[in-house]
């Protein structure tokens, strides 16, 4: 068995839904009835459905066992358990998931990984319904899939992808056969030879995304579709490659709508795409839009973004305009002051005739 390390903020992992049958606590003391143990795999091993994991501060996770293929270097998530609050890092799996490997509604959310390793999703793996939720993926590292590797139903929403690498494709993220990319900030020098923020195959959906600031050392510096593929309401801008440093499209079936990257000509699909300058409040820093940009309501609407909220928060669909913008930000306007004078004229006419009889 192989040893990993995560440094653990808070950890709680909840096997299945509803109140847990049963406490496991690892270096802390609990309640009567519950459960003590010394290290974090021994706990979960002990857990059955529908218990609870309490870890404290600064324990180690064994894992990465060869009954699991040799993925999820730092923590397997299957079957419901969820992991919140979480700091994993200097991982590693011959396989899958470097730092987390989540399946079958296994979920992450708001963690951190970092300096985690594999062959593909040197930070994480999602299939089948596992889920990253506002979870940032910095300087992990993997031959394909630098961040995450989403696959069949695995998803990312809301989500910070930056810094990360990968030899071949998919510096980023990527998103094969199935798996979707939600209201996700993928920018700050995501790297790789090829689709150095997405790469995207067969079925793959990202969706109200903002990609930029990437670098590709051959093509695609932002993002590469092959053999399918749908990019929609994103921002694919300010990247680098030597060769198309936005987008490149392999075979057909991709399908780019109401996205902001240049060039559009032979862009595939491209109902709605603009060329223009997003207006980044500060390129490479802040990637809100300025007032004035073309993205603001220029997006089209889904039936999810009903009482949804984008990247930072914030309705999906502003009341001004009711119409989605491009990228992961919703632009919010800023407050105005207004000031209504009643009978103002009036009054200092009056005050002037008040002067003049003295």
């Amino acid at each position: 068995m192989k040893r990993a390390m995560v440094t653990l903020l808070l950890l709680a992992v909840v096997c299945a839904r509803g109140t847990p049958a049963a406490t496991n606590y690892v270096g802390q003391p609990g309640t009567p009835g519950g459960h003590y143990f010394t290290d974090i795999q021994s706990a979960v091993d002990a857990a059955s459905a529908g218990d609870l994991v309490l870890v404290s501060n600064g324990h180690t996770l064994i894992s990465g066992d060869g009954c699991y293929d040799q993925s999820g270097g730092g923590i397997w998530l299957t079957n419901g358990c969820a992991v919140t609050n979480t700091v994993i890092s200097g991982n590693a799996a011959a396989n899958n998931g470097g730092g987390a490997y989540c399946s079958a509604g296994g979920t992450l959310a708001a963690c951190t990984l970092g300096g985690n390793s594999a062959f593909f999703g040197g930070g994480a793996y999602c299939n089948f319904a596992g889920m990253l939720s506002g979870c940032v993926l910095n300087s992990n590292t993997a031959f394909r899939s630098g961040g995450v590797h989403c696959y069949h139903g695995g998803m990312l929403t809301a989500c910070t992808i930056s810094s990360n690498s990968a030899g071949e494709y998919g510096g980023g993220v990527s998103c094969d056969y199935g798996g979707t990319i939600v209201d996700c900030l993928i920018a700050g020098m995501n790297t790789a030879n090829e689709a150095a923020g997405v790469f995207c195959r067969g079925g793959g959906e990202v969706v109200n995304c903002t990609i930029s600031s990437n670098m590709a050392a051959s093509c695609a510096g932002g993002v590469l579709t092959t053999g399918g593929g749908s990019i929609v309401n994103s921002i694919i801008c300010l990247n680098q490659a030597p060769a198309d440093a936005n987008w490149r499209n392999y075979n057909s079936g991709a399908s780019y709508r109401y996205c902001c990257t240049t060039p559009t000509n032979s862009l595939p699909g491209g109902e709605g795409c603009i060329a223009d300058d997003p207006l980044f409040a500060m390129p490479g820093v802040d990637y809100h839009l300025q007032s004035g940009s073309p993205c603001i309501n220029t997006g089209t609407n889904q039936p999810w973004m009903t009482g949804a909220t984008d990247f930072g928060g914030n309705p999906r669909i502003m009341p001004v305009g009711g119409i989605v913008d491009m990228g992961c930000y919703e632009f919010v306007p800023e407050p105005t002051l207004t000031m209504l004078l009643v009978g103002s004229i009036g009054l200092i006419r009056q005050i002037g005739r008040i002067r003049q009889n003295l």
